[in-house]
């Protein structure tokens, strides 16, 4: 049984898989030739296998499952909303692109959501597991997490409550993060989607605080989060953001400079900086004149504390 989703436009899946990397990490898989993402879930206690497939930009999305011989219900429907992030209301953002060359394809793609998994608590293990390693340690942890579960989907935290840090370290093979791990578990253990319905009534303030408090956090890992989570104030930047600031600005470039620049667009600009480092993941045209007014962008604001006897940028 098919079930057909119309998103509000403009929606394309292609953008939204690739929005960052957790369609590269298990249980997700992507398909660019078909437009199909993958992914399967704990729905109800039972692993649910989940087929989404949109056949062009803009176009209803088909949801369908092998695991599933009847129409899909509130609880799988659920898991996909979240994961496709049809909850998040991106016009603030996408007014702002509108007003400059470089950020229009933004909206008319609707570029910002971001893919999520099932959980919060999945996609809490998953940055921690990002954290001070390389892409294919993060893919690694991330599979031997998956072995410890329900067989194909990410496991939930009443099945890896009873490990213990030794366990992480020797089953997972998440160093020192085992007991981050272990904590987060506990933490999310008798959950049922309360915590992340407590933080959405949370100011981006107390957000911000609550996910400092958690073990392993620091502001990297508290932006990430904060930006699956809808909130865009912080810029999350970390080596890679800036060597793509650098790569795409012909320089490197201050925190201090790249908070200045991205400042201006408010509370929308820690998507507005991802958009503009990861463009050249959906748009393959334009890329030299991108590059160009980025470029500029940071100039005008050099010149700008120049003449105020600022500091470098």
């Amino acid at each position: 049984m098919t079930t057909t989703l119309r998103p509000r436009l403009p929606f394309d899946l292609a953008v939204l898989a690739r929005s960052h990397g957790w369609y590269d990490l298990p249980p997700f898989s992507w398909d660019e030739g078909d437009r199909t993402l993958r992914y399967r879930a704990l729905v109800d206690g039972r692993s649910l296998a989940l087929v989404l497939r949109q056949a062009a930009p803009d176009g209803p999305i088909e949801v369908s499952s092998p695991s599933a011989a009847l129409e899909l219900d509130e609880g799988a429907m659920s898991v996909v909303r979240r994961i496709l992030s049809l909850d998040s209301d991106l016009e603030p953002t996408w007014e702002l692109a509108r007003r400059e060359p470089r950020l229009r394809w933004a909206a008319d793609r609707g570029a910002g959501r971001m893919l999520r998994s099932a959980t919060l608590f999945e996609d809490l293990l998953k940055i921690l597991f990002t954290t001070n390693c390389t892409w294919a340690a993060t893919r690694s942890m991330c599979q031997n997490a998956m072995a410890l579960g329900v067989a194909g989907a990410f496991p939930s935290p009443s099945e890896l409550d009873d490990l213990e840090e030794s366990d992480w370290k020797s089953k997972a093979r998440v160093g020192y993060r085992a007991r981050s791990a272990k904590e987060l578990v506990r933490r999310f253990e008798s959950d049922r989607g309360q915590i992340e319905r407590e933080l959405s009534r949370m100011s981006s303030a107390e957000l911000s605080k609550w996910l400092l408090a958690l073990p392993g956090f620091g502001p990297y890992a508290a932006g990430q989060a904060m930006r699956l989570l809808g909130r865009f104030e912080s810029l999350a930047l970390d080596s890679w953001c800036r060597s793509r600031i650098a790569e795409l600005t012909g320089r490197e470039r201050s925190d201090e400079a790249i908070e200045k620049v991205y400042g201006e667009y408010g509370d929308s600009k820690g998507l507005i900086l991802w958009l503009d480092i990861t463009r050249d993941w959906h748009e393959r045209e334009g890329a030299d004149a991108h590059r160009a007014e980025l470029g500029q962008k940071f100039s005008r604001r050099k010149r700008a504390r120049a003449s105020k006897g600022g500091a470098r940028g």
